[in-house]
């Protein structure tokens, strides 16, 4: 009964090696959304074009400060 139960059974092995990219992409579940931070900064797309535009909005995902026109753009 011993012997039978041994030819039978199934091992499990550990996977090993780099994850899939469907694992990455359960990381970025949900929306990006604009919170206010604690500092005003710079908006990452105004100071791209040389614009002086200081704002308190933070990405959640992202973690960069962008404004409240630029916020929606940036994210398409």
């Amino acid at each position: 009964m011993m012997m039978e139960g041994k030819e039978n059974a199934t091992v499990k092995r550990k996977r090993t090696g780099r994850p899939s990219n469907a694992s990455k992409l359960m990381l970025n579940v949900g929306d990006p959304l604009p919170v206010e931070g604690p500092t005003r900064r710079r908006c990452v797309c105004c100071a791209k074009v040389k614009k002086e535009k200081r704002t308190k909005t933070v990405c959640t995902m992202c973690k960069i400060a962008l404004c409240k026109d630029c916020f929606p753009v940036y994210h398409t």
